[in-house]
This record gives C-alpha cells, sequence and structure tokens, in this order.
C-alpha cells in the first residue's frame, strides 16, 4: 500500500513542520498499529528518534553510498560547470548550506517529494538540476542520472543516511520467537 502524501508530500507542508519527530513516518505508522498493513520500509533519517508503543524495527539493511549525488540533463555536468545562476533543486537545509557556501550564485530551489517528482521536475525545465542522495538513486536504479557524486568530505552526512530499516507490529509474548538476524530478500530497488 503506498502512501503519497506522507511527510514531505503534504501540500502546504510548512518547513517548521517537517522538522518534528516522525513526520514522514506518523501516517503509516498509524496504519501499521490499525492492522490496516503488516510492515514497513522507512529510510533510516526518517524515523522517529523515539519508540512508538506496539512497534519494533525489526531488520535493516546495510547502509547504502552516503554521498550527495548532482543529477543534471547532461550526464558530465559537475557543480563547477554549471551556469551562473543555474537553478538547483532541494529542499534540504543542510544541502542548501553547502550549495551556497560553495556556489553563492546559483539558485537553490525548494523542492521534495518523491525522487519521480523531483526527477520530472529536472527534466521538464523546472530546474536546472537536482541534489540527491546516491543511494536513494542507486536503490531505485537510477544511479547513471548522477552526473556528479560529491565527496563526503564535501558536505555533512546525515548520520543515518543511506540505510533502511523495516518496522512492523510487536508480537504478544505467547507468539514471539527467538531474535534472529538474517539478510533481507527484498530488492534494493523495491525500496
Amino acid at each position: 500500500m503506498p502512501f503519497h502524501r506522507a511527510g514531505g508530500d503534504r501540500e502546504g507542508t510548512a518547513r517548521a513542520a517537517l522538522e518534528a519527530d516522525g513526520v514522514f513516518t506518523d501516517e503509516i505508522e498509524a496504519a501499521l498499529l490499525a492492522g490496516e498493513i503488516d510492515i514497513t520500509v522507512h529510510c533510516l533519517k526518517d524515523t522517529p528518534t523515539h519508540d512508538t508503543p506496539g512497534l519494533v524495527l525489526a531488520a535493516f539493511r546495510p547502509r547504502g553510498d552516503l554521498r550527495d549525488a548532482l543529477v543534471h540533463r547532461d550526464p558530465h555536468m559537475i557543480l563547477d560547470g554549471l551556469p551562473e545562476g543555474a537553478r538547483i533543486g532541494t529542499a534540504a537545509v543542510r544541502r542548501q548550506a553547502y550549495l551556497r557556501r560553495l556556489r553563492p550564485d546559483v539558485q537553490v530551489v525548494p523542492l521534495r517529494g518523491p525522487a519521480d517528482e523531483r526527477l520530472a521536475a529536472l527534466d521538464s525545465g523546472a530546474v536546472d538540476g537536482l541534489i540527491l542522495g546516491a543511494s536513494g538513486l542507486d536503490r531505485l536504479g537510477l544511479a547513471h542520472r548522477t552526473s556528479q557524486a560529491f565527496a563526503l568530505g564535501l558536505n555533512v552526512a546525515v548520520h543515518p543516511g543511506g540505510g533502511w530499516a523495516r518496522r512492523r507490529r510487536t508480537r504478544p509474548p505467547s507468539r514471539r520467537s527467538p531474535t534472529r538476524c538474517a539478510r533481507s530478500s527484498v530488492p534494493d530497488a523495491a525500496t
């Protein structure tokens, strides 16, 4: 069951509201607790910092590429090669900060939402480039859209960036099995 309007995808969501704990997961977790869905998959950077009663983080995938990536229609474009005044889409405050430090002449366009919608904005010419997480592009099978992956020292990576976790309802004590660690069978592209 896809959730298309969770967290930052809600129309008119204020920036301050996006900094609230759980803003990207509250709607999904409510459906999980209500039994409407059986399992969720979250990007670790979006998971709440508190435990939700009745839910448990049950499985983790290895972290992916922690770098940010410039996505441009020209697959060979690099940040230094962008024309003056180029419009770069990102809503992440940390990405805006390093863009303004490295290229104070570019226009930062606040752009959030699913990667496919942001890529459509690029493809339609609404922006000249995007800054996205390299791990997300890779897991979506879109790593080929990267025109430049930034060195890790260039920016501050999100602490849990590049990873994801599954969340499920806790089981009653009578149904619990010993804790087991196993590799996920869900392909990376499915996340």
